[in-house]
């Protein structure tokens, strides 16, 4: 577990960012990464896991909302769906073998009432993007 931690944390992209990696590495590393951010996690989660488990592949989650809270907003806490939403998100998050977030807060949501120990990696600003052309970060 420990070694999992290190090599996540030196490839992440805004990790090789800090370490100067030239655009090109970060595009690749934003590709490696952008494999699953939350929400919309119904089916996206249990597709995500089907492809890990078919390639042999781990399965991390990019937290950065719950989605049973967003469905909530406008169906209210109480709607089945919100409650098909959690049980699912909640069941699938048993199978993820790592996870980030972007808040010291959701770490602690994680951590505290979830049981998943998410590593933080803040979100970087597009100002990285604005200073190149579109052209440089295609393969």
């Amino acid at each position: 577990k420990k070694a999992y931690r290190k090599a996540t944390l030196c490839v992440h992209p805004d990790k090789v960012q800090q370490r100067g990696a030239t655009i090109r590495q970060k595009y690749i590393c934003e590709k490696v990464f952008d494999l699953l951010k939350n929400p919309p996690s119904v089916p996206t989660l249990a597709a995500v896991k089907l492809a890990s488990w078919l390639r042999g592949a781990k399965f991390i989650v990019d937290w950065h909302k719950f989605g049973y809270t967003l469905s909530g907003l406008s169906h209210g806490r109480s709607h089945i769906i919100v409650k098909i939403y959690f049980w699912f998100e909640k069941y699938f998050r048993q199978m993820a073998d790592g996870a980030f977030c972007v808040t010291k807060a959701m770490q602690h949501e994680l951590d505290q009432n979830w049981g998943i120990r998410a590593t933080v990696l803040y979100d970087q600003s597009a100002s990285l993007m604005e200073k190149h052309g579109a052209r440089e970060f295609h393969l």
